[in-house]
């Protein structure tokens, strides 16, 4: 019996290592439960690019940036050669006029309806100050919740992850934001945002102009953390979140609260992180600030809270991970279009667990 016990013992103490120490390489997890975890720039395009090539119908997106330089956008031609009618809803009056950038996006989204009939494009709605949601429907049969825009840089150098879904409440939720979204003609006026009564799956958070529950969910994620928070963030500005952290560690001083952010350089050459990471070290959280400009580290694009999973040996029933495109910061709390998701599979948690340790260590920070 004593030698079953310490087989056990050490089976566990090798597991734990293992999880700790593995080199991080391609993660891409699932399908667990509907919900299959991708992690950039570890899993490059390939997991999306073969969704889209599954593509029988229809292709929604949602989506920041969108361009040439990756292979999702030949796949997406390819789509809609074959027959798959898609529909885009891209950035637009967010974006300074005086830079070219509309025009830039203008072309380029005129460039893909003059090269198939079955694509056709739509500027967001300027009833959100910036239509930041970056995001895939399938044939109505799946969903991508993503943090990284659809350009090359996002699939090489900023630690990024998404969500791909097939759990139909997730799905019809997002295809529903998404159809109605591409076809609100207010993007020249102030229009009407998608009723938040009818955003009523509880793994979902969303932003936008005057409804949705992204603080809400959020923040009572944070507030529902027994041992430990993990946060990647790029942006760290918004005072009411910062105080939610700061609370939680108040009332929990032995609450293990990490962040890593990048280090952000304004135009008055001010880090704008800098103060709201402070204000959760005094309160007793730690952080690392990661140089934006670094070639030899990844850029911290990410939106990600992992709570209560600190020991992959004891996994507590709090344990949850959200992922989506949600910043701390004002903006991209109550004004944008930004979407999220809640999940809580072991395995997906494991593997967030496991790159957010590698970043932390290989940035300075100790267990």
């Amino acid at each position: 019996m004593r030698k079953a016990m310490q087989a056990v013992i050490l089976i566990t103490f090798i597991f734990a290592i293992s999880v700790i120490a593995t080199p991080i390489a391609s993660a891409t997890i699932g399908p667990i439960n509907g919900h299959t975890l991708i992690t950039e720039p570890d899993d490059g395009t390939t997991f999306l690019v073969n969704q889209i090539n599954s593509a029988q119908s229809t292709i929604a997106i949602t989506i920041y940036e969108f361009d040439n330089s990756t292979p999702l956008y030949g796949a997406i031609l390819a789509a809609a050669q074959r027959g798959v009618k898609v529909d885009i809803t891209y950035n637009y009056s967010s974006f300074a006029s005086t830079s070219g950038k509309q025009q830039t996006v203008t072309s380029f989204m005129q460039s893909l309806t003059q090269q198939s009939s079955n694509i056709q494009t739509h500027p967001a709605s300027n009833v959100y100050e910036v239509t930041h949601q970056k995001g895939i429907v399938i044939d109505g049969k799946a969903a991508f919740i993503c943090s990284f825009n659809f350009l090359a840089n996002y699939f090489s150098g900023t630690r990024d992850f998404g969500i791909f879904t097939t759990i139909p409440a997730e799905v019809n939720e997002v295809a529903k934001v998404a159809a109605a979204d591409f076809v609100d003609n207010n993007y020249n006026q102030n229009g009407a945002a998608f009723p938040g009564n009818q955003l009523t799956t509880p793994e979902l958070a969303w932003s936008n102009y005057n409804q949705g529950n992204s603080r809400t969910k959020l923040s009572a994620l944070i507030q529902s953390a027994k041992s430990s928070i993990f946060i990647y963030q790029e942006l760290v500005e918004d005072q009411a979140m910062i105080n939610v952290i700061c609370n939680a560690i108040k009332a929990n001083p032995k609450l293990d609260v990490r962040i890593i952010a990048p280090q952000l350089s304004g135009s008055n050459g001010t880090d704008g992180n800098l103060a709201g990471l402070n204000q959760i070290k005094q309160a007793g959280g730690r952080f690392i600030e990661v140089p934006s400009q670094a070639t030899n580290k990844l850029y911290v694009h990410a939106k990600m809270i992992l709570v209560d999973y600190n020991n992959p040996i004891r996994v507590p029933a709090t344990a949850a991970a959200y992922i989506g495109s949600i910043n701390f910061s004002t903006t991209s709390l109550d004004k944008n279009r930004e979407t999220g998701i809640v999940i809580k599979e072991q395995p997906i948690m494991a593997s967030i667990y496991k790159t957010f340790i590698s970043d932390w260590n290989a940035n300075g920070g100790n267990l």
